[in-house]
């Protein structure tokens, strides 16, 4: 367990999912006989507790595109990465529990990223602002997750849920 610094400076314990979420997002490929995972390690990770407000989405696409750049990601890939992510966090603020967690993994060998999010588990009532909303405006987040990453799915543990996604980097 390490400490990981949120969105307004205070710093949180955090499981570290980042192994597992390697592991996961290579899962499709282990399946289908590819080399060693080894191949595939995790060369850079971003791990960060964002704030369970509406603008969560906004903070972590700023800390994804800052990390992609780093990273020399594409344009077309970091797109691709920092809307999935959003949608998954926006998907975390309004139908979950605090905490929300953001994982970003680039994964070496593969040029896969892998983003995940880990929220507190679902929530009995929407967000405040989500009832607010018409109906044409919801119901869009899977749909377009789907649309852009290679695999996805759903972690459930004690502390919650990590919904995650699997990105070509090229």
């Amino acid at each position: 367990m390490h400490a990981v610094p949120s969105d307004s400076g205070t710093a949180y314990p955090v499981t570290d999912n980042v192994a597992w979420l390697w592991t996961v997002c290579m899962e499709r490929d282990r399946a289908d006989g590819a080399e060693s995972l080894a191949a595939h390690e995790c060369r850079e990770a971003v791990v960060r507790v964002l704030d369970h407000r509406p603008d969560a989405a906004w903070v972590a696409r700023r800390i994804a595109r800052e990390a992609l750049g780093r990273w020399r990601v594409g344009g077309e890939a970091t797109g691709a990465t920092v809307l999935v992510l959003s949608e998954l966090v926006t998907n975390a603020v309004q139908h979950a529990l605090p905490r929300v967690v953001m994982h970003v993994c680039y994964l070496r060998g593969s040029q896969r990223l892998c983003v995940g999010v880990t929220d507190g588990g679902p929530a009995h009532r929407p967000g405040q602002w989500n009832s607010s909303r018409s109906e044409d405006e919801c119901g869009r987040g899977l749909r377009i997750v789907r649309g852009f990453a290679d695999a996805h799915g759903v972690r459930c543990h004690a502390s919650g849920t990590t919904r995650w996604a699997r990105i070509s980097a090229v």
